[in-house]
């Protein structure tokens, strides 16, 4: 752990806190809990200063990851596949383009084709090699549009493809 964050516990703590005494009340639990979340999210991010501020994209996203998970509306498959990616020890489906795209990276393309919603990639990229090779070298991949009906993959599971 990086020594700029062994202190933060107490921090985090006192937000949390604040956040109980300062955000909107309800008699409804649901709503108390939204509400209390609501204030934490915000005061966390508003508060995060100094060596935290170089971080502050990571930790953005991984705070919402965290209330997105505590929501059940991360698929944990696909949360583990982007956090891990796959170990592949022997791949049978050979790379269509190795010149351009790696053996590591067409098997995570093998593999993350058996998530639910990205059956059929391997295909796909196999099929159209040259306008994933587009998007592969793009500077900014993740404002292309991607080739056929994989424009329409959002959230972690575009992740995953980018």
């Amino acid at each position: 752990m990086e020594p700029v964050y062994q202190y933060s516990l107490i921090w985090f703590i006192n937000c949390y806190v604040q956040s109980l005494a300062n955000s909107r009340k309800s008699d409804v639990l649901e709503e108390r809990i939204d509400f209390i979340i609501e204030h934490f999210t915000i005061s966390i991010y508003n508060d995060c200063r100094s060596p935290f501020e170089k971080v502050k994209l990571l930790f953005s996203f991984l705070l919402a990851m965290g209330i997105m998970k505590g929501r059940d509306k991360i698929d944990a498959e696909v949360w583990c596949f982007l956090l891990t990616g796959e170990v592949v020890l022997k791949n049978p489906d050979a790379n269509p383009d190795p010149e351009w795209l790696s053996d590591k990276s067409w098997a995570e393309i093998v593999h993350s084709s058996g998530l639910k919603h990205l059956h059929g990639l391997l295909h796909h990229v196999e099929s159209n090699v040259v306008e994933w090779k587009m998007i592969y070298g793009s500077a900014k991949p993740h404002e292309e549009e991607f080739p056929g009906e994989w424009n329409l993959v959002t959230g972690l599971d575009r992740m995953v493809i980018l």
